[in-house]
């Protein structure tokens, strides 16, 4: 009896991994950084009529590029922000020069350099999430059936203040199902 059990949870298991790989899948993944960058730019390519054009789109860390925000602006906040605070470390200076968020790194730093958090776990104890969306209406699938996942985006984790830990919480494609039956698709690597 007991090996009719096994075989018998076996065929269920092999049966619901088929129909997991055929329905196109996609499944919650999580990423650390130890760096977050707070704006980037990118130089493209971009066709206009018969002629290319070179354009440089500055993005946010949440890959914005229609934001209306002054780099310029931003840098002198800093420099006006390491000036009050003479006491710091060169490293801690030059990440915030860099308009870079590392562990380490305070609260007050952190809002400087991204600005205010959309959510906020936390407010009252040790322990804080603050959480920054990224605008995407995104879902995963579960078998068929579209599960949405409205907090995709960057969360940051600070204890007693200080910034510990930074994850981007984010929808990975595992199976497409327009591909056939069971096609992998290779993972995009991120930064």
């Amino acid at each position: 009896m007991p090996d009719q059990r096994a075989k018998n949870k076996t065929c269920l298991l092999i049966i619901l991994l088929c129909i997991y790989f055929l329905s196109g899948c996609s499944t919650l993944s999580v990423t650390s950084y130890s760096r977050l960058i707070a704006f980037t730019k990118e130089e493209k390519k971009v066709r206009k009529g018969f002629v290319k054009k070179k354009e440089v789109v500055i993005k946010d860390f949440r890959e914005n590029d229609n934001f209306q925000e002054n780099i310029d602006a931003r840098k002198e906040k800093v420099e006006a922000y390491i000036l009050q605070n003479g006491q710091l470390e060169e490293s801690v200076k030059n990440n915030l020069r860099d308009l870079a968020v590392t562990n380490g790194q305070n609260q007050e730093q952190v809002r400087l350099l991204l600005g205010e958090p959309d959510k906020i776990q936390g407010k009252k104890t040790k322990s804080q999430l603050w959480i920054y969306k990224i605008n995407k209406t995104n879902s995963y699938n579960v078998f068929i059936l579209p599960v949405f996942f409205p907090n995709e985006g960057y969360y940051l984790y600070f204890k007693e203040g200080v910034l510990s830990k930074i994850e981007r919480h984010y929808i990975k494609q595992v199976v497409h199902q327009g591909y056939g039956p069971g096609v992998f698709v290779s993972e995009e690597k991120e930064e």
